[in-house]
């Protein structure tokens, strides 16, 4: 059974072949991302954040991380690494300049564009990002002391910025193609 959803690229309006969103795809139909300009092979276990309401209301049209491929029940791996341009380095870098401390859990974070900037800003080791990256791993200074103050070890945004803030400086062999579950120690 196909996970589906509404974020997979069988609904996605990048795909050609699902741009008739009521019309039913045919075996026969090839789906292709014309954003990211790559074949996709499993259209209702391929998912990317480009075909999600917040990018979709952000007006955006540059392809906003990678593109993942669902696998062994709901966890998700690379399937097409995000484009390295200085457009979407601006984008991440901008974006990230608006994330706000929050106590939500880790498992309703993952693949968010909040999450996604960071990720991606820490596989490019962009540098500019740095101070932002660090204003994250302090969150919880931003919370009172008590019950409702995220546990900088747990949360997953500062979790995630502390990860990107060790890439900056290690070789790429020891980042490039880690998979996203194992980066951010989540499953899906």
């Amino acid at each position: 059974m196909p996970n589906g959803g509404s974020d997979c690229c069988m609904n996605c309006r990048h795909n050609p072949a699902a741009r008739e969103h009521y019309r039913p795809l045919n075996r026969s139909d090839v789906d292709y991302c014309e954003l990211r300009d790559i074949q996709v092979h499993r259209r209702a276990y391929t998912y990317c954040l480009n075909n999600r309401e917040r990018i979709v209301s952000h007006g955006t049209e540059i392809p906003v991380g990678p593109a993942f491929e669902a696998f062994s029940g709901l966890r998700r791996r690379v399937y097409a690494e995000s484009p390295d341009t200085e457009e979407i380095r601006q984008f991440f870098l901008e974006w990230i300049s608006h994330v706000v401390p929050n106590a939500t859990p880790a498992k309703s974070r993952a693949m968010d564009l909040d999450s996604m900037a960071i990720y991606q800003l820490g596989l490019f080791r962009e540098k500019r990002a740095v101070p932002q990256l660090e204003r994250i791993v302090h969150f919880a200074n931003t919370f009172p002391e008590g019950r409702h103050r995220p546990d900088p070890e747990k949360h997953f945004l500062m979790r995630l910025a502390r990860w990107a803030l060790s890439v900056m400086d290690s070789p790429p062999d020891n980042v490039v193609g880690q998979e996203w579950g194992s980066v951010v120690q989540i499953e899906y």
